[in-house]
Formats: structure tokens, C-alpha cells, sequence
């Protein structure tokens, strides 16, 4: 498996009522290095009354170059989610088969 290695800024908009149980936010990203990309995407997120205790939900579409030099136009949906129960904490970035653009170097 190769891994690329970069820099990313991530803002988070609130795109819901204040005192809703699950909140809802709209990703715009920025990354750098060898992936030299945008992101746009939504997140559900909630906190439990339990300390250390909340997940999220989100999908984003990632469209940019990858590997400098090599760069091939880079188009794909992740998927991602992240629990914490009373502190341990899982998460998983899976990328879904088939959501990468035709020039992608992941098919």
C-alpha cells in the first residue's frame, strides 16, 4: 500500500439548529503535499451526555493531483465515520470501489 504524505486545513460550517440533538456541518478542505486537492463534503455529528462519548458521520468529494510530477487528475468520495465510547475511540476512511475518476491511479 503506498501512502501519500501532506498538510491539510479543514473548515467546519454549522448547518443546523443550535439545540439539535445531531448536529450537521458542511467540509471545505485544503490539501497539500502530494496531494494537492479540494474538498467539499457534509458531516452528521452528535455528543452523548456520557465524557467521551460521540461519533460522526461524513462524505466528501476530494478533486485534485496526486504525486506532483506524475500528477494525474484525482477525482473520489470517501467515506468516513469516527465513534468514542467513554474515550476509545474507532474510526475508518474507506474509499467505496468505483468512485474515482477515469485518470485516478486507484481503480
Amino acid at each position: 500500500m503506498k501512502n501519500a504524505h501532506g498538510d491539510f486545513e479543514v473548515n467546519l460550517a454549522s448547518q443546523s439548529a443550535t439545540d439539535a440533538p445531531i448536529g450537521r456541518m458542511s467540509i471545505d478542505k485544503q490539501f497539500h503535499g502530494d496531494l494537492e486537492a479540494t474538498s467539499k463534503g457534509e458531516m452528521l455529528a452528535f455528543m452523548t451526555s456520557v465524557k467521551g462519548s460521540a461519533g460522526y458521520v461524513a462524505m466528501e468529494q476530494i478533486t485534485g493531483t496526486l504525486n506532483g510530477a506524475l500528477a494525474r487528475s484525482y477525482s473520489n468520495t470517501p467515506e468516513q465515520w469516527r465513534a468514542a465510547i467513554s474515550g476509545n475511540r474507532s474510526q475508518s476512511y474507506p474509499i467505496p470501489a468505483r468512485t474515482n475518476s477515469k485518470d485516478s491511479p486507484a481503480k
